[in-house]
């Protein structure tokens, strides 16, 4: 299932870039989907690690979450990131606004939710 028609694989290798830059411990390796009931859906890098060190230059961030909290945050970099390279009320950036929100909701909801928002603010 394709949740983001017209960018196919850039999607995925955004989030893996993004994953690369936050986290010191990451060298790639296979990832999950993950579905949201809401229609959402982030991707989990399989790792071995109860706990990733993340930093993110950007924001100072520092600090350490789960690799389904560091997936969630590279997932939503991307989706951002992506957004900025699609024109203005495109149906793909539609599609990036609506995948952006049903993550946010998710979010919210998270255990480690706190965490992944100062990671994302």
């Amino acid at each position: 299932e394709n949740y983001f028609p017209g960018l196919g694989l850039r999607v995925e290798l955004t989030i893996f870039s993004f994953m690369d830059k936050m986290c010191e411990a990451y060298k790639g390796g296979f990832w999950e989907y993950f579905k949201l009931s809401n229609g959402g859906l982030f991707m989990i890098p399989r790792m071995p690690q109860d706990k990733l060190t993340i930093q993110w230059d950007g924001n100072d961030y520092e600090g350490e979450m789960s690799p389904e909290a560091a997936g969630i945050c590279a997932t939503m970099m991307a989706i951002s990131h992506l957004s900025f390279a699609v024109p203005p009320g495109s149906e793909i950036g539609e599609t990036l606004a609506q995948r952006a929100a049903d993550l946010w909701e998710f979010i919210n909801e998270h255990p480690e939710g706190a965490s992944i928002f100062a990671m994302l603010d």
